[in-house]
């Protein structure tokens, strides 16, 4: 991981209320295409629950927080 992706994982997203912190980065199968593709593996801030989503589906939805 490069001083880059660093940035992100000091950060804190909003997204429908909640907060959210990047933990690290990886790859998920599509299970309809079947295609690797990159991914965001995250926990809510709120309840510490971990989740993994689409790395481009992350950043257009999720918001960078200051709280």
């Amino acid at each position: 991981m490069d001083c880059a992706n660093d940035y992100f994982l000091m950060m804190t997203y909003a997204y429908k209320g909640k907060h959210y912190q990047i933990i690290n980065y990886g790859e998920m199968k599509n299970p309809q295409t079947r295609v690797w593709e990159e991914c965001v593996i995250y926990i809510q801030l709120e309840n510490r629950n971990t989740y993994v989503r689409n790395r481009e589906e992350f950043f257009n939805k999720f918001k960078e927080s200051n709280e």
